[in-house]
């Protein structure tokens, strides 16, 4: 087996705990949120299994806030849609719960491969995986900051760092296609800041080297395990140069085959942006906009900045297309809009009614504890 690189991470850098904020005020929430960020990297249906738990969690605390009577053998779809009922949660909360529900559900449900064989693991790629984390995490301020009270300063939900070298390899040798990928997606990033790094000398040589062995060896036990992501990352570590693009292969083909199984639209965004750096915009704004209608959000934000003061028509369309996903800066462009034809108009009602409620919109997105926060960054 190839030699494992490790560049010690320096003093200052310490995991950040996300949920310190529940720990005291609501110790269960705070153990189950961080048992899925443990699994984010490793086991993503154990992940999506841990959200779904968390939901029901939340449901419960804020049922009981808000003075709503909760049974314990209710269904979560019962607990989210009197919630609802309420008019005491808002909507964008009610639709995050939905996401998280929906997705914990399908997490358990057995899928087939392209190579017909079944598969008990979770097929959502790791841009939506980090949205329902993202989603956990505001939530969990919304509980603490709206509902609670507390006065802890508003942070951003960071993805957890890989920590646990030795368990990620134990469980990519046992078998855990996840493991392996995220070991491998570890390499790339190592070389990803060597690259950044100005500095040349005989040890960054050597180091870059080891990563480049690790990053072709995980990658390639990945593809062989089955990991649906492994052809995208091909074409994204030849684009970078981080691999040598084998003779017969192309990065335009590395791309097809990662759009055959690409239920997030990632590849087709990455695939769209490529062929238009590459002089090929026609041909890539159609792949950007197939990612945009499977709601990814940098793919919408993508087509809200090309149609914008262009074609009116069409920015219109994905400015609500962004609205519909959740996607953040969505609701500030709505708001900006529509007080625009307000502007225009100041003395009807219907268009100031609409801004108003834009506005209302706009202010709880940004407000802590709104869904979507990092969607286009």
């Amino acid at each position: 087996m190839t030699q494992l690189a490790y560049f010690p991470a320096p003093s200052t850098s310490k995991q950040k705990d996300n949920y310190h904020f529940l720990q005291h005020s609501f110790p269960e929430l705070y153990r189950v949120c961080v048992e899925s960020e443990q699994y984010y990297s490793t086991d993503p249906s154990s992940c999506l299994l841990k959200a779904r738990l968390f939901i029901e969690l939340w449901c419960h605390e804020v049922g009981e806030r808000v003075g709503l009577c909760t049974e314990l053998n209710d269904d979560l779809m019962g607990e989210i849609e009197r919630l609802s009922a309420s008019n005491q949660i808002p909507p964008y909360i009610i639709e995050a719960l939905h996401e998280i529900r929906c997705e914990g559900n399908r997490s358990v449900h057995i899928t087939k491969l392209s190579d017909g064989q079944w598969s008990s693991g979770s097929k959502l790629g790791k841009s939506k995986l980090k949205r329902v984390m993202t989603n956990i995490f505001e939530l969990s301020q919304y509980l603490a900051f709206q509902i609670n009270h507390q006065a802890e300063k508003v942070q951003d939900w960071l993805e957890p760092a890989q920590t646990e070298l030795a368990e990620h390899v134990y469980a990519s040798l046992s078998g855990n296609r996840d493991a392996t990928f995220s070991l491998a997606q570890r390499a790339s990033s190592l070389m990803l800041a060597a690259q950044n790094n100005s500095e040349t000398s005989l040890e960054k040589k050597q180091q870059w080297k080891i990563l480049q062995r690790d990053l072709s060896y995980w990658l390639e036990r990945a593809h062989r395990q089955g990991h649906q992501e492994t052809w995208l990352m091909y074409a994204n570590v030849y684009l970078n140069k981080q691999l040598i693009l084998p003779i017969g292969h192309t990065i335009d083909n590395c791309f097809k085959s990662a759009l055959k199984v690409d239920p997030s639209g990632d590849a087709a965004y990455q695939y769209g942006v490529y062929l238009v750096k590459h002089s090929q915009c026609e041909r890539g704004f159609e792949f950007i906009k197939k990612s945009g209608e499977m709601s990814h959000h940098k793919a919408i934000c993508f087509l809200q900045s090309k149609y914008y003061k262009k074609d009116q028509q069409a920015y219109l369309y994905w400015l609500n297309s962004g609205i519909e996903a959740g996607e953040k800066s969505s609701f500030t462009l709505d708001l900006a809009y529509k007080l625009g034809q307000w502007e225009l108009d100041v003395n009807n009602d219907f268009l100031k009614k609409k801004a108003k409620t834009a506005l209302i919109a706009a202010q709880s997105r940004q407000a802590p504890g709104g869904p979507g926060g990092q969607s286009c960054k």
